[in-house]
């Protein structure tokens, strides 16, 4: 599923970075603070737009946002903010700005898009190699998840498989998975092993 060509040359995809991350336990889709700063055009400082709007709307850190201090080899190190796309969205209306809304617009349409790359990605069986090169380029949980819905649908087919050649391959795609995942494959009954 390719994104349509009207956000494909949206000036926020160069603008403000989305990438998944686990924080506080959670895989989200979070985003820069200063370039959402940036990309609003808002005119008031970073620091002091920032800690207002929190205050102002009671956004918790470790819940809507991440914050961490960047090292910088020269001066003081500057803190640094990762949003929840939730909270982006939200910044973004109260800004009451056509770009607050363009903005807003963009990230609904990228939560839009993911979930459902997301559910057409766990509808079909993929290869193991192309799921591990997937992993490499995007977001880790995205194909975690995607390898857990393989996962099932193997585990699903084995279960009403009777040919013990299609039983063992399926076991084999399973243990693949499985061991992708990090989790314990059982073994296979040897009377559905194939003849040698």
């Amino acid at each position: 599923m390719s994104m349509p060509t009207k956000y494909q040359n949206n000036p926020f995809n160069t603008a403000i970075e989305v990438f998944h991350d686990s924080r506080s336990g959670h895989d989200r889709e979070y985003c820069d603070a200063r370039e959402l700063h940036e990309a609003l055009q808002v005119e008031t400082r970073f620091d002091t737009w920032f800690s207002r709007r929190v205050k102002e709307y009671g956004f918790i850190d470790g819940t809507d946002f991440c914050s961490n201090l960047s090292r910088s080899p020269v001066g003081r190190p500057s803190s640094e903010y990762q949003l929840t796309i939730g909270m982006a969205k939200e910044l973004a209306m109260v800004e009451r700005t056509d770009v607050g809304r363009r903005v807003r617009q963009y990230f609904i349409f990228v939560e839009e898009h993911t979930r459902k790359l997301l559910e057409e990605q766990a509808s079909q069986v993929q290869p193991i190699e192309q799921v591990t090169k997937r992993i490499k380029d995007n977001g880790k949980f995205t194909y975690l998840i995607i390898l857990q819905e393989q996962g099932h649908k193997i585990a699903s087919a084995l279960g009403k498989a009777s040919d013990p050649e299609a039983r063992y391959q399926l076991h084999c795609q399973l243990r693949q998975v499985n061991d992708a995942l990090g989790i314990p494959t059982p073994p296979l009954n040897p009377k559905a092993l194939p003849e040698q």
